[in-house]
């Protein structure tokens, strides 16, 4: 992004240090001179260049899908979904659960699809904000045919509502409504579910009757397309 001249410049001057380090091959002599950079720049000249630096990063390649969402969600740049949810879910794995949400948030306001609306909702119920989980998960686009979203959504409300509201019978009628029209793909995720309420409803024989029904071999599948959305 820089001109060669003006690299060597700031070498000479002492303000960078040039190595044969690939993987960072230019460094700030001293990171009080970055501070200062940005501290003074305006918010227009940032925006346009963190824009340059994440157009710079995409069109690398680059492996660090957070940071450029990061960029990419305080550039000048048009926002992009898919940026911003892949982001967001790399966030969730890590843990930043604040800026998973976000990112998500963000991705939702650019046209994201349901798996944006999960993501948020998911990040929202762990930093305890339920209504706002909620409120989200009543905007999403929710349709029975996307399979493991839909079931996801509807696990996420259905754990919100016994969790963090206390509201186990109406968690139950969640479900109950769902298994009525679940397609069959979503079926034993919803029933993995049930086993939970009835546990904490303190029903144990009902758990082992219902455990032992549940086909293991698809529940595992729906686990890992969970995990590709950033869900488990």
């Amino acid at each position: 992004l820089a001109e060669p001249s003006a690299i060597e410049e700031a070498e000479n001057l002492e303000l960078i240090r040039i190595s044969s380090d690939a993987e960072h091959p230019v460094r700030c002599a001293h990171p009080l001179y970055a501070e200062t950079c940005r501290a003074r720049m305006g918010v227009m000249r940032a925006r346009r260049m963190a824009g340059a630096i994440a157009q710079a990063l995409r069109d690398v390649g680059g492996d660090d899908p957070v940071r450029l969402g990061v960029l990419w969600l305080n550039s000048d740049l048009t926002p992009d979904a898919g940026v911003l949810y892949r982001a967001a879910a790399e966030a969730f794995r890590r843990l930043d659960i604040a800026l998973c949400e976000r990112l998500a948030g963000a991705a939702i306001r650019a046209g994201g699809g349901m798996e944006c609306y999960v993501l948020q909702a998911r990040s929202l119920a762990l930093l305890g904000r339920a209504q706002e989980a909620e409120r989200v998960l009543n905007a999403a686009p929710t349709h029975r045919d996307q399979g493991a979203l839909w079931a996801a959504a509807t696990v996420l409300r259905g754990l919100n509502i016994l969790l963090a509201n206390g509201k186990p019978e109406e968690s139950q009628a969640v479900i109950d409504e769902a298994l009525a029209v679940a397609p069959p793909e979503a079926v034993q995720e919803l029933l993995a579910f049930r086993a939970l309420q009835l546990a904490m409803a303190a029903r144990p024989a009902e758990v082992v009757d219902l455990a032992e029904s549940i086909d293991r071999d698809r529940l595992e599948r729906r686990s890992k397309i969970n995990l590709n959305f950033g869900l488990t």
